[in-house]
């Protein structure tokens, strides 16, 4: 299906303006947002860094766990911004409370919440319970992005998409892609 659909958007390649198929509308179908919840990307890459320009600015800092995902702390690096990294416990999974207690710490310091989930490099999930306790347990106005790049690889019960808190109008932000399940990784370019 996906090669298909690769080579029927060819005839649409070399213009501007995204003509989308109507991607945009089925995305938003699929999870009952409106069109304007969902912005399209080269891959969550860029999603990542527009959410770090966006909430990074005047001195603000990412809070997240050490190691995950660097692309989110490299660009808070190149725009000059930092970053509060909590190391994983020994099991490798994210320090929650650690996370939780630190972002209500330095609430005024914090442009937002990053959650790898499955956590990129160990594959460990941030159990539905857990993330619960980062959405209710850190300020209301601090936004959480939620990196859910592998979320289609979980097979864990534990596990569940921070979709609904979306739903709710909650300040989350959930970062997909295409790139991992359809194997398009060289694509997004």
């Amino acid at each position: 299906q996906v090669m298909q659909a690769m080579n029927g958007a060819w005839k649409y390649a070399n213009r501007y303006g995204n003509p989308d198929g109507n991607v945009i509308q089925e995305i938003a179908s699929h999870h009952g947002v409106k069109p304007e919840n969902v912005l399209l990307s080269a891959g969550s890459g860029e999603i990542l860094q527009v959410v770090g320009t966006t909430y990074l600015q005047n001195g603000k800092m990412v809070l997240g766990a050490d190691p995950s995902y660097g692309s989110v702390y490299q660009h808070a690096t190149n725009i000059k911004a930092d970053a509060i990294k909590l190391p994983l416990l020994k099991d490798f999974r994210q320090d929650i409370p650690g996370m939780i207690e630190a972002a209500n710490r330095h609430a005024r310091d914090i442009g937002f919440f990053y959650l790898c989930n499955p956590n990129n490099p160990t594959g460990v999930v941030v159990t539905a319970k857990e993330v619960k306790q980062v959405v209710e347990g850190i300020p209301k106005d601090m936004p959480i992005l939620i990196d859910e790049a592998y979320h289609h690889f979980v097979d864990d019960p534990a596990y569940g998409t921070a979709m609904p808190y979306v739903l709710e109008g909650r300040q989350v932000i959930v970062a997909r892609t295409f790139s991992k399940i359809a194997a398009l990784a060289a694509m997004r370019r």
